[in-house]
C-alpha cells in the first residue's frame, strides 16, 4: 500500500486540504508570538512590585523565557513527529490561555511567599518567574515546530515553510511588544491584559486549531476555558499590589508606564492622611487638609521631606528651584508657598521647576496631593538627565529625588557625568541636595558612600551629610538603612556643626522656615563624612554604575 506523504497526513489532520490549514498556521503561529511577548512584557510589571525594577528582573525574565522556549521547540518538534495533528495543537494552545487566566490570581501569592523567604532580589526573582511563567512559555514555544510540521508538505520545502513561519512568529512577537507597552499597560492595566492575553489564547485555539465543540468531541481544556472565561471576568482578583495598613482604604489604583501607582488613606495621630504608592512603597504622604483649608496649609506626613529644605542654611535667599523626581509634589509645592511669597505678595522672579518622568504620576498629584501648575510653579514630564541638557536655566537649589522606598533609583542619575551636568546649571550661591536611602556604613551603605565618592570627583564646594534621625539611638546605627540628605554648594566656605545649626535656628525663628523640626535635622549634621575614606567603593560613571547591586545588599 503507498505511503501517505507528509502534506497529506497534514492535510488529514487538519482535515481540510492544505489551502484550509495555511491561514489557520499561520494565524496560530503570529497570534501566540504576539501574546508571548506581551506576556513577557507585563512579566516585568507582575514581578516589579515586589522585587524591584531592577536590570535582575529583566535578566530572569529574559533566561526563562529563552529556557522554555527551547524546551518547548524541543517537545514540540518531537510530539509533531509522532502525532502530527492540528487539534493536539490547539490542545496545547488551550491550555496555555487557561494557565494565563489562573495566572492573575496566583501570582500575588507566589511573588508575596517567596518574597517574604528573604531571597533577594537576583533569587528571588528568579524562583518568582520560574513558577509564573515557565510552564505557559514552554506551551506557547511548542507552537512554532508543531506548525512547521503540519505546513511542510514535501521534505524539499521544509526550509521555505519554516522560514515563513518563524517570520510570521516574529512579526508577532514585535506587534505584542510593542502594544503592550506602548497601549495596553497605559490603558488597561496589567490584570485586565494578562485576562485577554487568556481569552485570545483560547479562542485561537477554539476557532484556528478547529476545537470547536461538536457532539462527543468537546475536550477537557475547551469545557474548562468556558467555564473559566466568564468567572474570570466576573470575579477580577481581589488582592492589591500595594500594602494597605490596617482602617485604610483605596481610594484610586492605577498601572503606568513606570510602575504601580496606588493612593489609600487612613487615619494616622488623629489626623487622615493621604499615600501614595509606588508598587509597594510609599512615596510621599500628605495630611489631607479640612474643607476650606488653603493649599499653602497642607503639611507633608514623610519626615524626610522636612529636610528636603536644608538648602535653606545654606542658600536662604534663593529664587530658583529644580526637583528631580515629582512624586506627590510635597516638597516643590512647599518650596512655592513658604519661600515663593514674602507678606502674603509673590516674590519677584521666584519660580520652582518639577521634572518627573511618568505623566500619571503628574496626573495623581494633581488630582489627589494638590499639586497645581501655574507660572511660577512648573511641571515638565521628562527625564531629568535630559531636561538639564535641553535647559540653559540655573537654579539656587537643585533636588534629586529619584529614589524609591525600596532602594531603587536609575543609574543615570547617580554618576559623576550626571553630577557634572548637575553643577553646571547650579547658579554662583547653588545647592544640590540628594535623598539617598542607604545605611552610613557596612555593606548596606555602599551605595551611599559611592555617591558620597562621586560627588568628590565632581569637586563641588563643599559637601554636607545630615541622616535622618528619629532618635538619638537612631543616629548611632549607623547600619541601618535610612533616608540619607546629602548638601552640595557651589561655595568653598565651610561650615561647621554649631554654624549650621544656628543658621537654622535663625531661619526657624524669623518664619523663613516653617516645616517641623527643621532645627533638629539641622543639628544632625555629620561631621567628617565629606574627608572619610572612600577606597572602598568605585566612582559611579555611565560606563560603571552598579547601583542595583549595591541597591540589594
Amino acid at each position: 500500500m503507498k505511503q501517505p506523504v507528509h502534506g497529506q497526513t497534514a492535510a488529514a489532520a487538519v482535515g481540510g486540504g492544505a489551502s484550509t490549514s495555511a491561514w489557520r498556521l499561520r494565524s496560530l503561529v503570529m497570534i501566540c508570538g504576539a501574546v508571548l511577548m506581551s506576556l513577557e512584557i507585563i512579566g516585568s510589571r507582575i514581578i516589579s512590585p515586589y522585587f524591584g525594577n531592577s536590570i535582575y528582573v529583566w535578566g530572569s525574565l529574559i533566561s526563562i523565557f529563552l529556557g522554555a522556549l527551547s524546551l518547548g521547540y524541543y517537545v514540540g518538534g518531537r510530539v509533531a513527529d509522532k502525532r502530527p495533528s492540528l487539534r493536539l495543537l490547539g490542545l496545547f494552545i488551550a491550555v496555555a490561555g487557561i494557565t494565563m487566566l489562573t495566572l492573575r490570581y496566583i501570582s500575588p501569592w507566589v511573588c508575596t511567599t517567596v518574597w517574604e523567604t528573604h531571597l533577594g532580589p537576583k533569587f528571588g526573582t528568579l524562583i518568582a518567574c520560574v513558577i509564573l511563567f515557565f510552564i505557559p512559555s514552554v506551551l506557547l514555544g511548542i507552537v512554532s515546530p508543531f506548525s512547521v510540521r503540519l505546513a511542510a508538505l514535501t521534505v524539499s520545502g521544509v526550509g521555505k515553510t519554516a522560514g515563513m513561519l518563524y517570520a510570521l512568529s516574529t512579526l508577532g512577537s514585535i506587534f505584542g511588544t510593542l502594544i503592550t507597552s506602548f497601549v495596553l499597560i497605559d490603558t488597561m492595566g496589567t490584570n485586565t491584559v494578562v485576562l485577554w492575553l487568556g481569552i485570545v489564547l483560547i479562542a485561537t485555539a477554539i476557532v484556528a486549531a478547529d476545537l470547536v465543540p461538536r457532539p462527543g468531541k468537546v475536550s477537557a481544556p475547551v469545557v474548562v476555558s468556558i467555564v473559566m472565561v466568564p468567572a474570570s471576568i466576573y470575579f477580577p482578583p481581589s488582592q492589591h499590589i500595594g500594602i494597605i495598613g490596617k482602617g485604610e482604604v483605596i481610594k484610586y489604583e492605577t498601572d503606568s508606564p513606570y510602575q504601580h501607582i496606588l493612593v489609600s488613606e487612613g487615619t494616622r495621630n488623629g489626623r487622615l492622611r493621604r499615600n501614595l504608592q509606588f508598587d509597594r512603597y510609599i512615596e510621599s504622604a500628605i495630611y489631607v487638609p479640612q474643607e476650606g483649608e488653603p493649599d499653602d496649609s497642607i503639611q507633608a506626613a514623610t519626615g524626610y521631606t522636612d529636610l528636603m529644605h536644608l538648602p535653606l542654611v545654606f542658600n536662604p535667599e534663593l529664587k530658583s528651584m529644580l526637583q528631580i523626581g515629582g512624586g506627590g509634589g510635597t516638597v516643590p509645592r512647599e518650596y512655592y508657598y513658604h519661600y515663593g511669597f514674602r507678606n502674603s505678595k509673590p516674590v519677584e522672579d521666584f519660580f520652582v521647576q518639577i521634572v518627573e518622568i511618568d505623566p500619571k504620576v503628574v496626573e495623581v498629584a494633581q488630582q489627589w496631593f494638590h499639586l497645581t501648575p501655574n507660572d511660577r510653579l512648573k511641571v515638565t514630564v521628562e527625564d531629568g538627565r535630559m531636561f538639564l541638557k535641553l535647559t540653559q536655566q540655573k537654579y539656587d537649589v537643585i533636588l534629586v529625588d529619584a529614589f524609591t522606598g525600596g532602594g531603587q533609583i536609575p543609574f543615570h542619575l547617580t554618576t559623576k557625568e550626571f553630577f557634572t551636568e548637575v553643577k553646571a546649571h547650579l547658579s554662583p550661591n547653588g545647592v544640590l541636595a540628594m535623598n539617598v536611602i542607604n545605611a552610613l556604613d557596612g555593606r548596606d551603605g555602599r551605595l551611599y558612600r559611592s555617591v558620597l565618592r562621586t560627588w568628590r570627583e565632581v569637586g563641588f564646594g563643599q559637601i554636607y551629610v545630615f541622616p535622618k534621625c528619629e532618635t538619638f539611638e537612631d543616629q548611632i546605627l549607623y547600619n541601618m538603612k535610612r533616608n540619607i540628605i546629602l548638601v552640595a554648594t557651589m561655595s568653598t566656605e565651610r561650615l561647621g556643626k554649631w554654624d549650621i545649626k544656628d543658621a537654622a535656628t535663625g531661619l526657624f525663628m524669623d518664619g523663613k522656615v516653617r516645616v517641623k523640626d527643621f532645627v533638629q535635622h539641622a543639628g544632625r549634621y555629620l561631621p567628617g563624612e565629606e574627608t572619610r575614606d572612600l577606597n572602598d567603593v568605585p566612582v559611579l560613571t555611565d560606563n560603571y554604575a552598579p547601583v542595583e547591586l549595591m541597591a540589594a545588599e
